[in-house]
């Protein structure tokens, strides 16, 4: 059982990465191109981004309200570019409430406009997960590492093979960790039922 969910989540939301436009050369001054979102094989939305110039883009889009209501929105929004460690820049939105710098922007249905997930009070489903779920996620995790497809607790620790592409003090490692993970999992279930942990 997990915790009562405190927020929106980001899953849950159109938005803008600017990674992704960088790859498309949509940040190319002078460029206009057009960002689109399917649901299936049906167009359910799009966006026209207007490239000023290094620094600034235009969004021109329409905004569709749940009462059917339409606001024809035109904005601009900031762009910095920060060095990277092996070269090159990499691009980030400021955001246009806040100005901080943002790697995408969600699209809000109550105002029309983009913003960063600071502002819009989103965050991701997995920052809403019990810690027992989380852990459960990472020994999971590790068993795929060790190539194994029973689940939690299978098969047992002890009948564990090492992976022939894994080097032997790195397996023995992932088995110190993963046997972490689990008793942990058992003591967060345990707690949960209000069972005395093993």
């Amino acid at each position: 059982m997990g915790r009562r969910k405190e927020k929106n989540t980001l899953e849950h939301y159109r938005d803008l990465p600017i990674g992704v436009l960088n790859r498309a050369g949509a940040l190319t001054a002078g460029r206009s191109s057009v960002q689109t979102w399917w649901r299936g094989r049906k167009l359910v939305a799009s966006i026209g981004i207007f490239s000023v110039s290094r620094e600034l883009v235009r969004l021109n889009y329409q905004s569709q309200y749940r009462n059917g209501e339409s606001i024809q929105q035109d904005y601009s929004v900031p762009i910095t570019w920060t060095p990277c460690h092996m070269g090159g820049e990499r691009p980030w939105f400021s955001c246009p409430d806040c100005c901080r710098r943002a790697g995408s922007l969600y699209l809000l249905p109550t105002t029309g406009r983009f913003t960063c997930r600071l502002c819009a009070g989103l965050n991701y489903a997995s920052q809403q997960q019990s810690r027992a779920n989380t852990l459960i996620d990472r020994a999971h995790k590790l068993r795929t590492l060790l190539g194994c497809s029973g689940g939690l607790f299978r098969p047992p620790l002890h009948e564990l093979d090492k992976p022939r592409h894994m080097r032997c003090p790195t397996f023995w490692e992932t088995l110190h960790q993963l046997n972490n993970l689990e008793q942990q999992v058992v003591a967060e279930l345990s707690a949960g039922l209000n069972l005395p942990s093993l």
